[in-house]
């Protein structure tokens, strides 16, 4: 690294966003739009997350089939969109609920189930699979995870993006 890092914008109360660029070992820092502050408490289904090549901040609350999606610009502005999922199952009745895990390469939202309740374990996962949404054609495609997981009781967290190596993983510009 070339020195500290230099001081972010004037704003002493401003809540930012902070990146760092690996091949020109810069900061650069992005104020975060005040709208997305009042609503913003960092619930599960908050992510930071790539759409339609933009960097965005996605906001699901679990509790409405509604998902936020507030996408950086090339200027560095902010503007928000919202998506109305129809299938998420999020009525206090459902059996199954669904939260926002992320985003896939070609910009489906990508949805798991995150409790189903049985009396005899708080939870308990038969089959796990993830919901890819296309918002544009409005479908969805369930991917099933091979496993056996009857009997399981416990927490299942799928993650996307999983690289078990940093070495996997590619710096700077494409070749």
């Amino acid at each position: 690294m070339r020195g500290p890092a230099p001081p972010p914008p004037s704003e002493e109360t401003a809540d930012l966003l902070v990146s760092f660029d690996l091949v020109t070992e810069v900061f650069k820092f992005v104020k975060l739009p005040d709208d997305l502050l009042t609503d913003f408490d960092g619930q599960p289904g908050d992510r930071l997350v790539t759409f339609n090549n933009q960097l965005a901040i996605a906001q699901d609350d679990g509790d409405s089939n509604l998902l936020t999606l507030w996408l950086l610009d090339d200027k560095c502005s902010w503007f928000k969109r919202e998506i109305i999922i129809p299938w998420t199952c999020s009525s206090p009745s459902a059996r199954i609920r669904h939260k926002f895990i992320g985003t896939g390469a070609t910009n489906e939202l990508i949805y798991a189930p995150y409790s189903t309740y049985n009396f005899r374990s708080q939870f308990h996962f038969e089959n796990q699979y993830v919901i890819y949404y296309d918002c544009i054609r409005e479908t969805k495609t369930n991917v099933s995870i091979r496993d056996d997981f009857a009997g399981f009781s416990g927490k299942i967290e799928p993650y996307l993006d999983y690289t078990d190596s940093t070495d996997l993983i590619s710096v700077g510009r494409p070749m």
